[in-house]
């Protein structure tokens, strides 16, 4: 510090005069938690002139800069002791959290970062959250739409991204979610036909398979889908030992996803479901086979490998044998799970009921099959009864009109 600094009360800063070119000017010198910070606080007035800063002013701007240098000091402290706020690392500290906390499966936090790297990096780029902005949200919201992506997949990765932003928000990261207040574009009006087969169409189905090593397999596998109504993934990871041929039960603890065998999609998942008599004699004809018949082995193994089936082959080979059986009201493998909800909805199983064997977490997704439940004891009854009363008043009315006109 310069000879002759007067210095203020402690904590107030110093103040002194220093040589410019043919000018002084008044520094001042503040110290924030141990950092010194040095300003030029104007120009000194020379004696007799009405221009440049007496020291009582320059003591007055040292004290406006004070506040200033804490202000700035406390925001660089901050940025610098933040967690890093890209929209990447913030996606991944919500990725871990997901899987240590929250318990979520590794391929469902894999589906989460396929999004981040495929649809948002690409877009935004790895920026600071807090420079994402509600406009730039509903850009790429139009720009998914614009790009074919289907408005499912569109919401799949704006929910994803909601709750990445929920995470910088309750880091202090951001003032707001900006993406809670972007606007969606409207929804198509949705086809909500659910497309199954009719018992007929199975058997025709199974009729299409090709006959050889593998569609032996995807024969049983077709059946046991119809009339279990399990999941894909979970055909795929049974195991004999779950097969309970005594009780009469499929026990479902474990499912097929992206190649890894892992938990059921939720709790609910981990269920049984009742093995009917045709589903039944199908895999005891299938637990003869000469290899992988063991209790780990898996039910619908590969015949040569022994290994899980591809799923994608799966899903291919079903749309291939749907074409050759002329099946016209379902598309998918997934369709045959809906066959069982269908056919065992119109049979009358409550709807409680087939939500524990369908594993839905919600009853809202088992009531697509509410549509195909038989009418409710008495309600035929009760409209005949409508029907018949109305049909009496107009024959009233008829007979009165008639009766007027003559006269």
């Amino acid at each position: 510090m310069p000879r002759g600094v007067k210095t203020r009360a402690h904590g107030a800063g110093s103040i002194w005069d220093e040589a410019r070119s043919g000018y002084r000017v008044w520094v001042g010198q503040v110290t924030i938690e141990g950092a010194q910070y040095q300003r030029v606080l104007g120009r000194k007035r020379k004696p007799g002139a009405g221009d440049g800063l007496t020291r009582g002013m320059a003591e007055t701007r040292l004290r406006e800069v004070r506040v200033e240098v804490e202000e700035q000091h406390r925001a660089s402290t901050t940025r610098a002791n933040r967690p890093t706020a890209s929209l990447q690392a913030v996606a991944e500290r919500r990725f871990t959290y997901l899987v240590a906390v929250m318990g979520r499966k590794e391929t469902t936090v894999e589906d989460y970062r396929s999004m981040l790297h495929v649809h948002l990096l690409p877009f935004f780029g790895d920026v600071d959250v807090e420079e994402i902005t509600r406009g730039q949200v509903e850009e790429f919201m139009a720009h998914m739409i614009g790009s074919g992506k289907k408005r499912g997949t569109m919401l799949n990765v704006v929910n994803m991204m909601h709750a990445v932003l929920g995470e910088a928000l309750r880091d202090g990261l951001v003032p707001t979610n900006v993406v809670a207040q972007a606007h969606k574009p409207p929804s198509p009006r949705a086809d909500k036909k659910v497309r199954y087969c009719s018992p007929e169409e199975v058997d025709a189905l199974l009729r299409a398979v090709p006959d050889d090593d593998l569609g032996a397999v995807e024969r049983t596998l077709y059946l046991t889908a119809a009339w279990t109504g399990l999941r894909k993934g979970e055909l795929l990871a049974l195991r004999w030992k779950n097969v309970d041929f005594a009780s009469g039960l499929i026990r479902v603890h474990e499912s097929l996803s992206r190649g890894r065998v892992t938990d059921p999609k939720s709790a609910r998942s981990n269920r049984y479901v009742p093995m009917i008599r045709v589903v039944a004699e199908a895999l005891a004809r299938a637990s003869t086979r000469d290899l992988w018949t063991g209790d780990e082995d898996l039910v619908f193994a590969h015949p040569h490998s022994g290994k899980a089936l591809s799923e994608s082959h799966v899903t291919d080979r079903c749309k291939l044998a749907m074409a050759r059986a002329d099946v016209r009201s379902a598309r998918r493998f997934h369709d045959l799970r809906h066959t069982f909800g269908t056919q065992m909805a119109s049979q009358g199983v409550p709807l409680r009921k087939l939500q524990e064997w369908l594993g839905h977490s919600s009853i809202t997704t088992t009531e697509i099959y509410a549509q195909f439940a038989p009418a409710p004891k008495g309600d035929i009854d009760l409209a005949e009864k409508a029907y018949e009363a109305t049909t009496r008043r107009d024959n009233c009315r008829t007979t009165a009109e008639a009766g007027t006109a003559v006269a």
